[in-house]
């Protein structure tokens, strides 16, 4: 009997076949228990590489693979959990600090199925296992840096016109001004709707032969400062993911203050948590160049209104009053100073981040300013 289709489509036929076997493929392999090692402070290296081998040489561990991944990782592959459980603790004191090791289950596609461009299936906590955490974000805590900034903004618009008050407050969400005189309150009103014109509705009485503005933040702004300090908790989890190497992380707002993290194949819940819930502060601060360091840091007599801090071994004292905070900076990034051909790092200010780092820095030519970060982890 005759073929009742032409022999192009049964050659298509094979061909479509042939595509969907080969994509298919990936997933028939099994995924390798994998310890990951990523540069934190130190750097992944050859040398990092050789010192792994070694300490596992040593402690008889059969391991799979080992490789230097392209994005700078290092990857051991095993053939089983026993033996990736049993080396990951051992490994993170063998390194240090300045590393991040992270368990995880990583593609053991074949290489040639990789040249086709052939991935395993995205299967999702249900189907592959993982961590699922829910974190909220404290922004109660991102109001009480603005309005502590939003003080000191307008004592300085305040100091540069030269209009004086008596006290300055900050009652929840209000910034309380008392000054002597009516005309001196209506001024100070004038400037700073000049400078915040969105930021604060207001209202003025008189109490206690004082006359008292009341600035109360608007709702608008209270919005715009939770929706700014969630955004940068997402953008900071999904770096912070990164050191995981997760191959397909889910990362997503839920509701006002909450975010969702899920991260399939990762095995080691605690670590992740350290991770992801490490809290970091960015300052800058005038540093106390009046006093000498090295004599405070041996006698431990930390004047009034500074904190020492450390540089490495190196004793830095600073200012206590904070210049500007991270909520300030719009956008940072990497770079190369074109005059001197060093890295260097190009930050944006919000507008009212630089009119007090004009003011501030104007104010303190030829002196010291610290940057401070500190991270904690919990």
């Amino acid at each position: 009997m005759p073929n009742r289709y032409p022999l192009w489509k049964y050659i298509l036929l094979i061909v479509v076949i042939s595509f969907a076997i080969i994509y298919a493929l990936p997933n028939a392999y099994p995924e390798d228990p994998t310890v990951e090692i990523s540069g934190d402070e130190a750097k992944v290296t050859i040398n990092t590489q050789k010192r792994v081998e070694a300490f596992l040489a040593k402690q008889n561990v059969a391991y799979k693979q080992i490789e230097i991944t392209e994005n700078g990782k290092l990857l051991i592959r095993f053939t089983d959990t026993a033996d990736q459980l049993a080396v990951a603790e051992s490994l993170r004191e063998l390194l240090g600090g300045g590393y991040i090791t992270a368990l995880n289950l990583a593609a053991a596609t074949p290489q040639w199925l990789r040249d086709f461009d052939a991935t395993p299936m995205n299967l999702g906590l249900d189907l592959r296992g993982g961590v699922y955490f829910l974190l909220q974000v404290d922004v109660k805590a991102a109001l009480d840096k603005a309005m502590i900034s939003y003080r000191d903004a307008i004592r300085g618009i305040l100091r540069d016109t030269q209009l004086r008050y008596s006290e300055f407050d900050i009652a929840d969400k209000t910034l309380i001004i008392k000054f002597s005189d009516q005309t001196t309150r209506d001024q100070a009103l004038e400037r700073t709707r000049q400078e915040m014109p969105l930021v604060f509705s207001n209202r003025s009485y008189e109490k206690g032969g004082k006359a008292v503005l009341e600035l109360t933040i608007s709702r608008d702004e209270i919005k715009s400062i939770q929706d700014f300090a969630v955004q940068q908790n997402v953008l900071t989890l999904r770096k912070r993911v990164n050191e995981l190497g997760v191959a397909e992380p889910s990362i997503a707002r839920q509701g006002a203050d909450r975010i969702a993290v899920q991260l399939p194949g990762v095995q080691d819940p605690t670590q992740a948590k350290e991770i992801l819930g490490a809290t970091a502060t960015l300052e800058f601060r005038m540093v106390a160049e009046q006093y000498d360091a090295h004599s405070v840091a041996r006698s431990r007599r930390i004047p009034p209104a500074t904190e020492l801090l450390y540089e490495g071994s190196e004793p830095v004292l600073l200012k206590r009053d904070v210049i500007l905070s991270g909520e300030h900076i719009v956008d940072a990034a990497s770079g190369i100073d074109p005059e001197t051909g060093q890295p260097d790092v190009n930050i944006t200010l919000d507008g009212q981040g630089a009119r007090i780092f004009s003011r501030v820095t104007g104010e303190n030519i030829k002196r010291l300013m610290a940057v401070v970060f500190i991270e904690n982890k919990t």
